[in-house]
């Protein structure tokens, strides 16, 4: 009789979970990482062995572009978004690269808001700057010096231990070599030749195409009225990179002048960790954009201060986003954890070309 109960039992309230247990696929573990721009925001998702499961853009994320809350709100949808596409997996680490948080406080505010509305443990998120996912997206955690050319500019090397930041000011300050200095120099030259200061160029030509603007008045108004003025100015520099291309003198003038400003930034970096012979990687839309240009002129700057030995510039080895991944990785699981085994398939799965 109580074995008959208990069969009756079993079939009525065990064997539904049974049949759900079986048919439920055991849950994925993931490292979620985000690069969070100025221009969009990347997630990429990794699994355990290094393999890209996940890949999304979505709004930007630079605290210097919107409001902290907003860029935190912008990383927040975007990580719902992938994990939602992605569909039964567990998000075990969390690491976000956002420009601005140059202290613990900023870091914390940044972690706090991502980790609540997530739902996650907050030993599992980890918020750092955004020029160290560039470094470990060039060098994978050892030696070398990166070089960030984007809408703003700075330099980060590491180098025995020891790392050291030089540039990085935001617009108002420096930035040199950025999108944004370049478009301020030549946006300035632009309203110089509409007051009659200047000769016509073809550099003239190209701004007038993109701001459809013939008057001082008309370009002040543009600028100004501008939703994002920042995004405005930088806007410009691809045209800029054209007129050079095109023989223009003074966007050469332009060009030369701020690559070399801001090679100083990567001497002065070389200089205080004792490197001789720096490897440096340039990472940032100004040097993607325009590659073998920005390379050339950097060696030929950088060969005044290094003419003894040969130069190495290059490009990252991985996405920014895939190299937060792994940052957060190691601090969760620890050094051990992540090999140069799992570093070199990240490197494959998440090259820049990928």
């Amino acid at each position: 009789m109580l074995n008959r109960k208990l069969r009756m039992l079993r079939q009525r309230y065990l064997k539904p979970w049974i049949k759900y247990l079986r048919c439920s696929p055991a849950l994925k573990k993931v490292v979620l990482g985000v690069d969070a721009g100025a221009s969009k925001t990347e997630i990429a998702a990794l699994d355990l062995s290094g393999s890209l499961v996940g890949l999304l853009s979505s709004k930007p994320a630079n605290p210097s572009a919107t409001s902290v809350k907003v860029a935190c709100k912008n990383v927040v949808n975007g990580v719902r978004k992938l994990v939602n596409n992605l569909k039964d997996v567990e998000v075990v680490a969390l690491g976000v690269g956002m420009a601005g948080v140059i202290n613990e406080e900023s870091k914390e505010v940044v972690r706090s808001f991502v980790g609540k509305s997530l739902n996650m443990d907050l030993s599992q998120v980890h918020v750092f700057e955004d020029v160290l996912a560039a470094h470990v997206a060039s060098f994978a955690f050892g030696d070398g010096i990166v070089a960030v050319l984007g809408t703003g500019s700075c330099v980060f090397g590491v180098y025995k231990g020891r790392n050291v930041r030089f540039g990085g000011w935001g617009h108002l300050l420096g930035d040199e070599g950025s999108a944004y200095r370049i478009g301020n120099y030549a946006l300035r030259e632009y309203l110089k030749f509409l007051e009659g200061r200047d000769r016509h160029s073809t550099l003239h030509k190209l701004l007038e195409s993109r701001l459809g603007s013939r008057s001082v008045s008309d370009v002040l108004a543009t600028v100004y009225r501008s939703k994002d003025p920042k995004g405005l100015v930088a806007s410009l520099a691809p045209y800029v990179f054209n007129a050079f291309k095109e023989g223009d003198a003074l966007a050469r003038e332009i060009i030369e002048g701020e690559i070399c400003l801001f090679s100083e930034q990567i001497v002065a970096a070389a200089e205080a960790l004792g490197m001789k012979c720096p490897e440096v990687s340039v990472v940032g839309g100004v040097f993607e954009g325009n590659k073998e240009l920005v390379k050339s002129l950097l060696i030929k700057c950088l060969e005044r201060k290094f003419s003894a030995c040969e130069l190495i510039v290059r490009g990252s080895l991985m996405r920014a986003s895939c190299a937060s991944a792994l940052i957060a990785l190691k601090k969760v699981l620890g050094d051990a954890y992540v090999s140069d085994a799992l570093i070199s398939a990240v490197v494959k799965e998440c090259s820049v070309g990928t």
